[in-house]
């Protein structure tokens, strides 16, 4: 799916199905556990207030949840998208754990210098220019505050299949990222054969895609489609 498509309650159910679900359940798998290794070290607690970009359905939220953050600000451009996420986490959207905003990434309506974390996930593919995203986020977070997000590596084999989606190199992620303020505090390569053939690969097979994967990950090959990035705003 584009961005365009996630408008409708039909579509924004079909996405939390298949999102996590056959192969791409170990894609989801990859990233979480390399976020919580971050959430560890970053200290996130309950004075923490974190910021999900995109958040469509609450792909990371389950995991915020766990260190018992003041406030979870849910961001997402489609109304549909939030109504899920709603049905999701409806408890704690009563209790004003979870925040539910419909808006641009572009234009946070939040206050300056108000969150310790933002992520973005399955964000960046979506946007020919990652610049205005990135200027809005460096407002919101504090100094010190933490922006974690995934982008797709134009030196990759993802440049051969990209279809509507957008690549950037490492030295573009690291010139947009220090033009806001940020910097890149660690940054990981995932899926060198592309998140496509988990989708069109069954369990088992996608069980032996992933073996390859997290064996090229530890090795440090850098040739990864994906990176997944943890930067910190300078103070």
């Amino acid at each position: 799916m584009r961005t365009g498509d996630y408008q409708t309650e039909a579509q924004a159910t079909a996405y939390h199905i298949n999102r996590f679900s056959g192969g791409l359940r170990f894609v989801h798998k990859q990233e979480s556990d390399i976020v919580s290794h971050w959430l560890d070290d970053i200290r996130i607690s309950q004075t923490s207030s974190i910021l999900d970009i995109a958040s469509g359905t609450g792909r990371m939220i389950a995991q915020m949840l766990l260190y018992h953050p003041k406030k979870i600000y849910a961001l997402d451009s489609s109304k549909a998208m939030l109504g899920q996420l709603s049905k999701n986490y409806f408890k704690e959207i009563e209790k004003n754990n979870i925040v539910l905003i419909q808006g641009d990434a572009a234009n946070i309506p939040l206050k300056k210098r108000s969150i310790d974390l933002a992520t973005a996930m399955h964000l960046f593919k979506h946007l020919p220019n990652i610049g205005p995203v990135l200027a809005s986020v460096s407002q919101v977070l504090k100094p010190n505050g933490y922006l974690i997000f995934d982008i797709l590596n134009s030196h990759s084999l993802i440049r051969f299949n990209l279809g509507g989606c957008y690549a950037y190199t490492f030295a573009q992620i690291k010139k947009a990222l220090g033009k806001e303020g940020l910097i890149i505090k660690d940054v990981v390569h995932l899926q060198v054969l592309g998140e496509t053939l988990y989708k069109i690969t069954g369990s088992r097979l996608s069980s032996i895609v992933n073996l390859i994967d997290q064996t090229i990950t530890q090795a440090n090959i850098r040739i990864g489609t994906k990176m997944l990035i943890l930067a910190m705003k300078q103070s």
